[in-house]
C-alpha cells in the first residue's frame, strides 16, 4: 500500500530534503489570503480568460496588490497579541507526511518557520519509521483512519511520495478532515504487475541483506544532479536510520 521500495528499480523519485523556501513559497499560496474566484463567479460569464490582458476583466496584478493592501490595513486595525491581526483566522493546521524511506525528521527545516507564523504543524511518523513502532501488515486506509481522528476539520495536508499515498487515502476516506491538499512527487494509480514484482524482490533483499546496499542505490537516484554534499549526507543519514523491516513493510 505504501510507496518506496520499488522506486530504485524504476528510476526513483526526487526525495531530497526540500529547500525551506520552496516549501514555504508553495504553502503560502494555500494558507495565505486566497484570491477571489473569477471563473463562473458571475463576472466574465464563465470566461476562463477573465482577468487576463485583453479580456475586459480586471488586471490580476492590480487585484493582488489591492488585496494585500486591504489585508495590511485590516491587520493594523485589529492587532492581536501576536501581531498577526486578521491573519490569525487564516492560520491552518498543517500536516506534513514524509516520503519513503525516511521519517518525519525530513521536515525539520520546514516546521520552525511555519510554526513561527502561527500555524499548528503535525509531522507524524508512519509505522516502523522514526520513533513509530513497527506494525506489520499496516495499510494506507488504516493509517488514514487513525490520522483522521487526530485532525481538526479543514486541515492542510501535504504528502510527498509515500506521504502522498497516505494523503490521498485520507481525503478519500475522510474528506471533511482535509481543507487543502498538496501532493508532491506521488501518484494515484495502483502499481503495475512488474512494479509489484520489483517491490517484492526489494523487500526480500532488505530482509535478507539489510539496508546498506539499498540506501546506497536509492540516494543517488533520489537526488538531483549537483546536489549539495550536505543534502546528500542528510538524506543518507535519515534513510540509514530506518530498519530493514520498516522499509520492506512499506
Amino acid at each position: 500500500d505504501a510507496d518506496g521500495i520499488g522506486d530504485v528499480g524504476k528510476g526513483g523519485h526526487d526525495h531530497a530534503p526540500l529547500a525551506r523556501g520552496q516549501v514555504l513559497d508553495g504553502l503560502d499560496q494555500f494558507v495565505g489570503e486566497q484570491p477571489r474566484a473569477r471563473f463562473h463567479d458571475g463576472h466574465g460569464g464563465g470566461n476562463p480568460f477573465w482577468g487576463l490582458p485583453g479580456s475586459g476583466g480586471p488586471d490580476p496584478q492590480a487585484e493582488i496588490i489591492e488585496r494585500r493592501h486591504r489585508r495590511d490595513q485590516l491587520s493594523a486595525q485589529r492587532p492581536d497579541d501576536r501581531g498577526l491581526g486578521t491573519r490569525r483566522r487564516l492560520m491552518a493546521t498543517i500536516v506534513l507526511l514524509h516520503p519513503f524511506p525516511v521519517d518525519s525528521r525530513f521536515w525539520d527545516d520546514v516546521i520552525p518557520p511555519l510554526e513561527a507564523t502561527g500555524h499548528s504543524v503535525m509531522a507524524p511518523d508512519l509505522p516502523g519509521f522514526g520513533s513509530r513502532a513497527a506494525e506489520p501488515g499496516w495499510s494506507m486506509r488504516g493509517e488514514a483512519d487513525r490520522l483522521a481522528g487526530q485532525l481538526p476539520e479543514g486541515a492542510m495536508v501535504v504528502g510527498l511520495s509515500m506521504g502522498g499515498y497516505l494523503a490521498l487515502a485520507l481525503v478519500a476516506a475522510h474528506p471533511d478532515r482535509v481543507g487543502r491538499l498538496v501532493l508532491a512527487d506521488t501518484r494515484a494509480e495502483g502499481e503495475a504487475p512488474d512494479g509489484l514484482d520489483a517491490r517484492r524482490a526489494a523487500a526480500e533483499g532488505l530482509r535478507a541483506n539489510g539496508t546498506a546496499d539499498f540506501v546506497a542505490a536509492f540516494v543517488p537516484r533520489a537526488m538531483w544532479p549537483g546536489a549539495e554534499p550536505a543534502t546528500v549526507e542528510r538524506l543518507t543519514e535519515l534513510a540509514t536510520a530506518q530498519s530493514a523491516d520498516a522499509m520492506a513493510d512499506a
